[in-house]
């Protein structure tokens, strides 16, 4: 099985690839993405480097969902930035084709932490299509 950090570190490298850059750090929230101006398609995700890699890995995804669609095993850079139901349901598929390559299942997880981290807040609770 592989580990927490391992995982995280390789999807850092995925996204990478397509000139997405990452940034731990400190922030207020789980995560955000920036799309950076005069620098074409680039876009910055900022992750709170507190969290746990698990959580990282969490609110990784669902920042590459609002950046990326995933169509038959493929990442593809979307037009225009997602909203948070449609992010979701990206993370989603990535944590599932993600069980399948690593045999951990994190979508339970995703969908109680997205609620957690959202709670008193006018979004609404992501609940599984």
């Amino acid at each position: 099985m592989i580990s927490m950090p391992t995982a995280y570190f390789s999807l850092i490298e995925l996204v990478e690839e397509y000139g997405i850059i990452i940034w731990d750090t400190a922030i207020e929230g789980p995560g955000g993405t920036l799309k950076l101006r005069k620098s074409g398609n680039k876009c910055l995700i900022l992750i709170d480097g507190s969290l746990s890699y698990k959580k990282r890995i969490l609110v990784l995804l669902h920042e590459i969902g609002h950046i990326f669609y995933y169509r038959h095993q493929e990442l593809k850079l979307r037009k225009r930035a997602a909203g948070e139901t449609e992010a979701n349901r990206t993370a989603v598929k990535l944590l599932r084709s993600f069980e399948r390559l690593h045999g951990i299942d994190l979508v339970p997880e995703f969908v109680r932490f997205y609620n957690e981290s959202n709670r008193g807040k006018k979004r609404s609770k992501f609940v599984l299509d």
